[in-house]
């Protein structure tokens, strides 16, 4: 477990990293997602504020949380609140090392490729390739199937289910009854045993200075139950195998049986030809699941950027209409002004007449009577 002071320089590292490169941090700070963000976690004042939308959690959100962290100067906590209340069914724990690895990981992409993995959706119950082609799931992991349910298990798939255990605090009870679900007729101390061998040769081969990648590709692709459990091999054989023995009419032998049947080699090498059969079966299918697994993945990814780009082109096409509308009422008020202007005008000048026709009046009344004064003083006049 990181102490405090490691986890406060990861944290200052990963800052650092972070404030490197402020293109893409400008861009995804400029679109309207952050902003949105910004208004519901970073809103000063009281009073009620406003909801968010129905947000994607993609690799961008988690890199836009962690910058309105550091523009708001607010803690992790802060940080873990915002990320339960768009995505309550993570747990706490996990969201800072999600936050830091999305950081780190993001920082040695080139742009192209950073583009194409800040748009990724996530799928927050995925533990690993391995893992899900046999159905293991954080979702699923806590409810194993019934034994013999599922085909056989190589050497990777056992130490990966083993650490994610582990780490994760899940009881072995639980890890145990998902290798029986792989193998019947498996005692619980023999699983026991068979673990504590590979992880004791996964260690040697780590720490191992002439380490060999191949060798250890080949390691973690073995089968798990021919190179560790020590029992009959009748006992080794998943359930699909067995009822094809027995479909066969050739019933799979114990070891005490052997001791009388002369034809229990026969039998034996036919049973580990059908074995191997179908372990090459498996592998292939397990190639297959995980390949169309790898094309549900891009479809979904491509559908989600589909979703993003609608989402963008319908918010462009309101912020259109609305700009629209905001022209069409200025030039409304406009009009409504020059109008009135115009009425104003037009009473002004009608006033203006009536006054000068009133001063016309006027002074035609005073020239007749000066005309009817002079008028009047030529006559008193003595000529």
């Amino acid at each position: 477990m990181a102490t405090p002071v490691a986890s406060d320089c990861t944290a200052r590292s990963v800052t650092a990293a972070l404030s490197a490169n402020s293109d893409w941090i400008t861009a995804i700070k400029d679109e309207e997602q952050y902003h949105a963000l910004r208004r519901t976690f970073l809103a000063q004042g009281k009073g009620r504020r406003p909801d968010l939308p129905p947000i994607t959690v993609t690799n961008k959100l988690i890199l836009q949380l962690h910058a309105l962290r550091q523009e708001g100067n607010e803690s992790w906590k802060k940080l873990e609140t915002w990320f339960l209340s768009i995505c309550p069914e993570v747990a706490s724990a996990r969201i800072r090392p999600l936050v830091e690895k999305t950081i780190k990981k993001v920082e040695i992409l080139t742009d192209k490729e950073r583009d194409q993995f800040l748009s990724l959706s996530l799928d927050l119950d995925f533990i690993s390739t391995k893992l899900s082609s046999v159905g293991i799931t954080r979702a699923t992991i806590r409810h194993p199937p019934s034994p013999g349910s599922l085909n056989s298990v190589n050497c990777g798939l056992v130490i990966e289910l083993e650490q994610f255990c582990k780490t994760n605090n899940i009881p072995k009870d639980i890890f145990y009854q998902w290798l029986a679900a792989f193998y019947v007729d498996i005692s619980r101390t023999v699983f026991e045993k068979s673990v504590c061998g590979l992880l004791k040769d996964f260690k040697k081969i780590q720490k191992n200075r002439n380490f060999d990648p191949q060798g250890y590709e080949l390691f973690c692709n073995s089968d798990f139950s021919t190179k560790f459990i020590d029992t009959p091999q009748c006992d080794l054989i998943p359930q699909t195998v067995k009822r094809k023995c027995d479909s066969q009419n050739r019933p799979v032998l114990s070891p005490q049986k052997s001791k009388i049947d002369p034809n229990f080699k026969l039998q034996e090498q036919v049973t580990k030809s059908l074995l191997r059969d179908e372990q090459v079966k498996n592998a292939s299918l397990q190639n297959d699941i995980i390949s169309i697994q790898q094309r549900i993945l891009n479809l979904t990814n491509e559908n989600e950027q589909l979703k993003l780009e609608l989402k963008n082109a319908k918010y462009q096409k309101w912020r259109a209409e609305k700009s629209l509308e905001d022209f069409k009422e200025k030039i409304s008020e406009a009009k409504e002004n020059h109008e009135s202007v115009v009425q104003n005008l037009k009473i002004e000048n009608n006033d203006l007449k009536v006054h000068l026709e009133k001063k016309n009046e006027k002074l035609k009344k005073v020239k007749t009577e000066r005309k009817e004064l002079q008028k009047y003083v030529e006559e008193l006049t003595p000529k």
